[in-house]
């Protein structure tokens, strides 16, 4: 709900205010149905296998990140079953998502690698997205900067067990 739910709102809002192109418009709502499909993919029975949620994402992703001008590189490996429930892989995948749309908005990028693999233990999975644009000060990691992202992306990490490291 909170990505479709604002997402639908603020499209709502600006086609209003008349501030929109179609294609401006047309993109938003694409986003939202991508959004939509996401949360329909982590419903999916997949018994906590992340690689094949990460795999349905990197499906969504890839075509509107290359129209965008960002190339997605995937580093993601094979894992393990983690055990997550469906609501828990949505977290995860918000993550993910939260991530690469920051690094639309503010990265000036030209590529985004998100990589997944296993701690050398073997214990854990360390979900990684990276990309080459001109990066931020470390002011901007605080969740008080004006912005929600980076503190909605640490609480669904600790949801699930997980840290959020920038």
């Amino acid at each position: 709900h909170d990505g479709v739910g604002s997402q639908l709102i603020a499209a709502r809002h600006l086609a209003g205010q008349g501030t929109l192109s179609a294609s401006e418009l047309a993109s938003l709502l694409d986003e939202c149905i991508d959004d939509l499909r996401l949360m329909i993919d982590s419903l999916e029975p997949t018994d906590g296998d992340l690689v094949t949620v990460l795999g349905n994402l990197r499906y969504r992703l890839t075509e509107r990140l290359a129209r965008q001008g960002l190339a997605l590189r995937w580093e993601v490996t094979t894992l393990p079953p983690t055990g997550l429930a469906p609501r828990d892989i949505l977290q995860v995948l918000r993550i993910v998502q939260e991530a690469v749309a920051n690094v639309l908005k503010h990265a000036s990028a030209t590529e985004v690698v998100v990589s997944a693999s296993l701690t050398g233990d073997g214990r854990a999975i360390v979900l990684s997205v990276r990309d080459n644009g001109r990066g931020f000060p470390t002011s901007a990691t605080g969740a008080g900067n004006g912005g929600r992202g980076l503190g909605n992306m640490r609480q669904r990490a600790a949801t699930v067990g997980g840290r959020l490291e920038l």
